[in-house]
């Protein structure tokens, strides 16, 4: 399946970095805008609360999370990238932008448009089950 293909390659550029696939949408969220709560990660990447805790913990033992309880809300856990998160996501951004470049080449805005919709539209059939 070209989903399984893709998501190989993805993990394999990623690995030059130390990332996991998973830890990519979480370093893209935290990178655009500070601390953010635990439940609001997991509404950005799609994902429960309970999978984004997991995967919280991995990066925060990898040393690129840290998590807090949030002084003015203590049922709330507040998530911020580190130094390295701040490191591997700026090394592996630009890796990215390259890696788009290559599956993109030698297709036109509309086609990667088209690609990006049908992919999309996909990828929602699959999670409705």
């Amino acid at each position: 399946m070209a989903a399984s293909r893709a998501q190989g390659a993805a993990q394999r550029y990623l690995n030059r970095f130390g990332i996991k696939l998973a830890y990519w949408p979480i370093l893209l969220s935290l990178s655009q805008g500070g601390e953010k709560t635990q439940v609001e990660l997991a509404a950005q990447v799609d994902r429960t609360t309970a999978a984004v805790s997991l995967i919280l913990g991995e990066m925060e033992r990898e040393g690129l999370v840290t998590r807090r309880t949030n002084p003015d809300s203590r049922r709330e856990v507040l998530v911020a990238l580190t130094r390295l998160g701040q490191e591997k996501w700026a090394e592996s951004a630009t890796m990215w932008r390259q890696v788009n470049a290559i599956a993109h080449a030698g297709m036109s805005g509309n086609e990667i448009a088209l690609l990006d919709d049908l992919l999309t539209r996909a990828i929602a059939n699959l999670e409705r089950g």
